[in-house]
């Protein structure tokens, strides 16, 4: 029970982080996500390592169910279907990075995707 907890207690850490980067950068990150052209270079910086930190959580997240550690990533799955898969400069910047996370997780998104898109 207690590597559950610091589990759990680890996510919810990386969360406040990067919903803490998020709202720093909400005017960015908004504009980023709508569309990748509608920000600078500099910009694109700060989109990128917000990104990075969604994606770092919800791997994090992920990874934790594959040990066992947690129950579900449910709700990971669930905004990735609502929200993520609809933001085209979101996904420009995840097809940038993608290879930086470990092959299972992106295949499990690529599976997400793929019932939303009515293909299973």
């Amino acid at each position: 029970m207690s590597v559950e907890g610091a589990s759990i207690q680890a996510l919810l850490e990386l969360e406040i982080t990067t919903f803490a980067l998020k709202a720093q950068y909400a005017n960015v990150y908004r504009r980023g996500c709508a569309n990748i052209l509608d920000i600078d270079d500099d910009e694109r910086v700060v989109f990128e390592q917000v990104v990075s930190s969604e994606m770092s959580l919800f791997n994090s997240a992920f990874t934790q169910v594959q040990n066992g550690l947690i129950e579900s990533n449910a709700s990971f799955d669930r905004d990735w279907k609502r929200f993520y898969l609809k933001q085209s400069g979101f996904q420009v910047i995840w097809s940038e990075i993608k290879s930086a996370y470990p092959n299972e997780f992106c295949q499990h998104l690529d599976d997400v995707q793929k019932t939303v898109e009515g293909t299973t």
